[in-house]
């Protein structure tokens, strides 16, 4: 049975973005609004609530604050949902079920949806045919981790694996090619492709595992070699030893 879910974000195209993946999710669920801490704690504390998506910064009174102010013991399932990743540590410590960083797609929505539905009530699913439908579609995805946590310069970064453009390694180390910046941390490539989703991600040089969702074009190079032009404008080289990794798309 769908419940009731409280999205709270100052913004209100944030909370229409919501609203929108949430009725994709689950058509049942009724979606309510709180465009500010102080009526978010009002509106939990008034009646019951199955889920919160909960917003990070927001003038007067962080989300942090709706959830210390509520109180731990009486605050719903509840996941946060915010532009910043600098709080990801905080927010799990608070018990927070997800970390949802945007801007998010509606295939990381629906896994945190699902995340939080399954923890927040466990055997919710056997009770709406339609949702035991998505949750068989969501088990046939490759697996992805919630997060990839890069370690650099004594900061644990929280990292989406949708986020990643590709990884490069330098010796020891690995380089995270993000859109808007670079992490890098001790590691190898093995380990990481390890943990990534094999059919989002794949190895292109010995020293290369790409984000098959930034490759925009192939064209070819002397020896075999391939020039791969990534969405974001970059070029780097496929190797002619793992471009049969690209064989299957």
């Amino acid at each position: 049975m769908s419940g009731t879910v409280l999205i709270v974000d100052d913004e209100a195209p944030a909370r229409s973005k919501v609203i929108h993946f949430l009725s994709k999710c689950d058509p049942g669920a009724t979606a309510e609004e709180a465009p500010d801490g102080p009526s978010a704690v009002d509106a939990i504390e008034s009646r019951r609530y199955d889920a919160v998506f909960l917003d990070i910064q927001m003038p007067g009174m962080s989300g942090f604050e709706v959830v210390y102010n509520v109180g731990l013991d009486h605050m719903p399932p509840y996941v946060f949902a915010t532009a910043f990743d600098a709080y990801a540590i905080q927010a799990f410590e608070a018990h927070a079920i997800d970390y949802l960083l945007k801007p998010f797609t509606f295939d990381r929505f629906q896994q945190s949806y699902l995340r939080l539905r399954r923890l927040a009530t466990p055997g919710w699913e056997a009770g709406s045919a339609g949702m035991k439908a998505l949750m068989g579609q969501m088990q046939a995805k490759a697996a992805m981790p919630w997060r990839i946590a890069v370690r650099q310069d004594g900061r644990t970064h929280m990292v989406d694996p949708e986020h990643i453009v590709f990884v490069e390694s330098d010796e020891h180390y690995l380089r995270y090619h993000l859109a808007d910046r670079q992490l890098y941390e001790r590691g190898s490539l093995k380990e990481l492709l390890a943990k990534l989703d094999t059919a989002g991600f794949r190895q292109v040089h010995k020293s290369i595992i790409l984000n098959l969702r930034f490759l925009k074009e192939i064209e070819p190079l002397a020896h075999g070699d391939q020039s791969a032009l990534l969405s974001t404008g970059k070029r780097i080289t496929i190797s002619r030893r793992y471009s049969r990794n690209l064989n299957d798309l």
